[in-house]
């Protein structure tokens, strides 16, 4: 089954200034970047059974149609995967991140919550207890 999403815009610019904000803030010794092509699925997966807090400035698409397809996109491998971390994949996961911060939040259809219900339950499940969405990106 293949979806296509219409009408979404993923702003990409403020990244960089992000990027460079938690790094000043936390220091360079506490903060671990990948950008690009080394953000991928797999490394994000490994991160979450370390990590304490996680940001994830990927872009989140929340698909109130079915919300467990909703997904995080990150780079693909195309040697193993197309690169969507799936809501259904994360409650498999063992997270010991005891906050993760999702800044890049896009509502793909309808508006009936769900997907973002099943984004915090999804994660719940995985192990983080706490999940941060900016409401200013959500949204076609």
């Amino acid at each position: 089954m293949q979806t296509t999403y219409t009408g979404l815009r993923l702003d990409e610019t403020a990244k960089t200034s992000e990027i460079q904000t938690l790094q000043s803030k936390y220091g360079l010794t506490q903060v671990r970047t990948y950008i690009g092509v080394q953000a991928k699925k797999e490394r994000l997966k490994a991160e979450v059974s370390t990590a304490g807090t996680l940001h994830v400035a990927a872009p989140l698409i929340l698909d109130n149609a079915v919300p467990m397809y909703s997904f995080l996109a990150l780079s693909a491998d195309h040697d193993h995967d197309e690169g969507l971390l799936r809501l259904s994949e994360i409650t498999n996961l063992i997270s010991k991140a005891r906050i993760v911060v999702l800044p890049r939040v896009f509502r793909a259809n309808s508006q009936s919550g769900n997907a973002l219900i099943a984004l915090s339950w999804s994660w719940f499940v995985a192990g983080t207890p706490t999940i941060v969405v900016n409401r200013m990106y959500i949204g076609k």
